[in-house]
């Protein structure tokens, strides 16, 4: 047996190959076959630190804070959302009037030390959108033997007349936490 038919076939098919490979190295494409030069060090620019960012006043406590974000006016932010079986709930006072030293109560991680003042976006039944300002005023940390859901009490100290309707008309509908603060 001769391997020269063999061998002449083979040349062929790899001769055949070579005119596309040709054709590719000229469009700029990498041939695999191209021996490639040894791999030079070259000075990469120093990378800049990262900007720190800008830190409201958070209480952190490893196993249960989430960072707030921070809303326009430089305040943290809290977003909430209320319903007839929502964990956050307005909250009174003793004599029952949220006006008088009442607010809200946002169940959350997310913690914020007591007498910081923050943004609530809240958002009511049918899409009613809110934005008020308050102050926290306590805080429920989440622990093992709580049956509370962990969450901060914010006292509101800046509504206008709609947000306060929409409170009042909701407060009618279900009851408020009462809470003596």
């Amino acid at each position: 047996m001769s391997n020269t038919p063999i061998a002449a076939s083979a040349e062929a098919a790899c001769q055949r190959l070579a005119a596309p490979l040709a054709t590719i190295r000229d469009h700029g494409v990498i041939d695999p076959s191209t021996p490639r030069a040894a791999p030079t060090t070259a000075t990469v620019p120093a990378k800049r630190a990262p900007a720190r960012p800008r830190m409201s006043r958070l209480t952190l406590f490893p196993q249960t804070a989430v960072k707030v974000p921070v809303g326009p006016n430089g305040l943290p932010r809290v977003e909430a959302e209320v319903d007839a079986f929502s964990e956050t709930n307005f909250f009174t006072n003793v004599a029952g009037d949220v006006r008088d030293r009442g607010g809200l109560f946002v169940a959350t991680y997310a913690v914020l030390a007591v007498h910081t003042p923050c943004e609530v976006a809240l958002k009511f039944p049918g899409d009613y959108l809110a934005e008020l300002r308050g102050v926290v005023k306590w805080r429920d940390d989440a622990n093992a033997e709580s049956t509370i859901e962990p969450g901060i009490g914010i006292e509101i100290t800046d509504a206008s007349d709609e947000v306060w309707s929409l409170i009042l008309r909701f407060v009618e509908n279900r009851e408020p936490i009462v809470r003596d603060v």
